[in-house]
C-alpha cells in the first residue's frame, strides 16, 4: 500500500492513540534545507511497534498549526513516550521539532551516537542499515523539496525508509553497548540530545 500523508486532525488523532500503546517508536524528520534560506520542518516520519501490531505514519506538519495546539497530542506522546524513541543523527531533528512543532521528544536513543560509541567505522544511516539489516537504501529522493505538495510517492517511500530500519539498528547497537559496558556513556549523550535548544529562527 502506498504511503500517504497524515494531514487532518482525525487521522492524526488515530496515529497518536496508536503511539500511546507502542513499545518503541522510530522518529525522523525532513526539512527543505536544499530549497530555502530558512529551512522549515516539512515532514515527520514515524514507525512504531506495539503488542500484536506495528505501524508507520507520515505526518504533514505544514497542514497543522502548532501554535493553536494542533500537534499537542503528538507532542504529549513523544514528550513522555511509553518506550524508547529511536533516531539517527537526531540533533537537527530535535531542534526543528522544538522550533516548528513545539515537540520535545524524550527517552531518545540515537543510533549514530551509539554506533560511534561502540567503535563502528561507518556510522551513517545507509551504512548501518546495509551492515545490520542487509538492505541498501535508495538515495534517489535525497534532494526532494519537502515543502512541495503533493509529494511524489517515491519521496514518501524514501522518507519511510529512514525510520523502518531504526528498530533493528536499536536492537543491535544496544546489545553492543551492553557488551562493551558503554550503555551509561550513551545514556549521558542521549540526555544531552534531549536538552538541545530549538533551531534558530
Amino acid at each position: 500500500m502506498a504511503a500517504t500523508l497524515v494531514s487532518d486532525r482525525q487521522a492524526l488523532h488515530r496515529v497518536t492513540e496508536r503511539l500511546r500503546g507502542a513499545t518503541r517508536i522510530a522518529l525522523d524528520t525532513e526539512a527543505n534545507g536544499f530549497h530555502a534560506y530558512r529551512p522549515r520542518l516539512c515532514l515527520i516520519q514515524l514507525a512504531w511497534e506495539a503488542p500484536g501490531e506495528g505501524g508507520e505514519a507520515l505526518i504533514d506538519p505544514l497542514a497543522f498549526r502548532p501554535e493553536q495546539g494542533d500537534l499537542a497530542g503528538l507532542a504529549a506522546v513523544l514528550g513522555d513516550p511509553p518506550g524508547p524513541v529511536v533516531v539517527h543523527g537526531g540533533d537537527y531533528d530535535v531542534r526543528l521539532l522544538k522550533r516548528d512543532a513545539a515537540i520535545a521528544p524524550a527517552r531518545l536513543f540515537d543510533t549514530e551516537i551509539a554506533a560511534r560509541l561502540v567503535g563502528r567505522r561507518r556510522t551513517g544511516l545507509a551504512a548501518l542499515v546495509e551492515e545490520i539489516a542487509g538492505v541498501r537504501l535508495s538515495k534517489a529522493a535525497q534532494r526532494t523539496d519537502w515543502a512541495r505538495r503533493p509529494l511524489p510517492p517515491r519521496a514518501l517511500d524514501y522518507a519511510l525508509d529512514d525510520v523502518r530500519y531504526l528498530p533493528a539498528l536499536h536492537d543491535r547497537l544496544q546489545a553492543e553497548l551492553d557488551r562493551l559496558g558503554r550503555r551509561s556513556w550513551a545514556e549521558e549523550e542521549f540526555r544531552w540530545l534531549e536538552s538541545v535548544a530549538p533551531a534558530e529562527e
